[in-house]
Parts: C-alpha cells; sequence; structure tokens
C-alpha cells in the first residue's frame, strides 16, 4: 500500500497574519495607525534635521569670508564628484525640477554616511563641505525647515566674495599633490540651490 505523500501546511509570512489580525481587531483602522506612526516618525526626523542644520548655519556665522569662501570650495569640489558618481542628481537641489521625494531622501542618508566616513578618517574639511548638501537636500524636502535652509545659505553666500581666492589657493595646494582641481568649479560661483535663495 502506497504512503500517500502530505503536502507541509502553508505558513503565510508573520507580518500578513498580524496584519490580518490588527485588521479585525481594529476593525479596518490598521491603516489610520500605520499612517498615524509614519507621521509620527516624520515629525521626529524633521525635529531632528531642524537641530542639526541650526547647529551647523551656527558654525558658519563664526566664520569670515576667506573661511566660507573655502568651504564653498570644498563643496562644489565634492557636488561635482557627487554628480559624476550618480549620488547626487540636480533634482535633489533643485524646486524647479520634478522630483521624486523618496530618491531624495535616500540622497540625504548616502551624504549622511558619507560625512560618518568622513569624520572617522579625520576629515572634518570634507565633513562640513558635505554638510552643505545634506542640510540643502534635507531643506528642499521638508517644507518645515525650509526657511532654515535659507538662512544656511545666507551666511553661505558671504564666502562668494573670496571664492575666487580660494580656488586659486586650492589649484595651489592639488598642483603640489599632482592633482588637478577641475576649472568646472568656477561655474559654481554664485550657485544657490533652486529654493533655498536667501532674497525669495
Amino acid at each position: 500500500m502506497a504512503i500517500p505523500f502530505i503536502y507541509p501546511p502553508y505558513y503565510p509570512p508573520m507580518f500578513l497574519v498580524l496584519g490580518e489580525v490588527l485588521k479585525k481587531c481594529l476593525g479596518g483602522g490598521l491603516e489610520k495607525m500605520f499612517r498615524w506612526i509614519a507621521h509620527k516618525v516624520r515629525r521626529a526626523s524633521v525635529k531632528a534635521y531642524e537641530r542639526d542644520i541650526k547647529d551647523f548655519t551656527n558654525s558658519l556665522k563664526g566664520m569670515d569670508g576667506s573661511e566660507l569662501g573655502a568651504l564653498l570650495v570644498s563643496a562644489s569640489y565634492l557636488k561635482s564628484n557627487l554628480e559624476e558618481g550618480g549620488v547626487l542628481p540636480r533634482a535633489s537641489l533643485s524646486l524647479s525640477i520634478p522630483r521624486d521625494e523618496a530618491e531624495c531622501g535616500k540622497v540625504a542618508l548616502h551624504i549622511s554616511q558619507l560625512i560618518q566616513e568622513f569624520q572617522k578618517a579625520g576629515h572634518n574639511g570634507d565633513a562640513a563641505a558635505a554638510m552643505v548638501w545634506l542640510h540643502s537636500v534635507r531643506a528642499l524636502n521638508a517644507p518645515e525647515i525650509r526657511y532654515l535652509g535659507k538662512s544656511m545659505w545666507r551666511e553661505l553666500c558671504r564666502g562668494y566674495a573670496h571664492f575666487e581666492e580660494a580656488f586659486d589657493l586650492f589649484e595651489k595646494l592639488f598642483s603640489e599633490q599632482q592633482k588637478v582641481l577641475p576649472k568646472t568649479i568656477l561655474f559654481d560661483l554664485g550657485f544657490i540651490p533652486d529654493g533655498l535663495d536667501p532674497d525669495e
């Protein structure tokens, strides 16, 4: 007599089971609950972004024009590399280009990880340059802190009067290390992300 093959019972993934249980318990209010959780998480994130950008802007207030000029050249060089590597799409720094909020969120996460790597390696100048773009992307993503992004750029703009002077200094340093600082960085003279102009 042949032994019948018994199929193992099907066990749905736990999150599906939990979802069904919650749906029955909450009387269809599961979607509402998830929306509420997402809202709470977003609010906490925006609060953290607000604190970070305020701290960064305060540090910029203590810098003179030549220091800000050097920071802007360093930030422009980093932006050029991030754009070339496909990490920083143009839409992430502009409100006039159709943007995917989720993708822009990933950009901020990637830059945040880059800052941590720079800090671990003791490259604080590079970390500060990356912070310019991190706070810009975050401010464009969260309308609640956009005014803080504008305040940050008001401080940064004080450095544009010293941008070319700082570029010449960086070019000399690069040359001493047998490296080339791309002249295209000079095109960034006066650059402000669209949506963060302090005079608009």
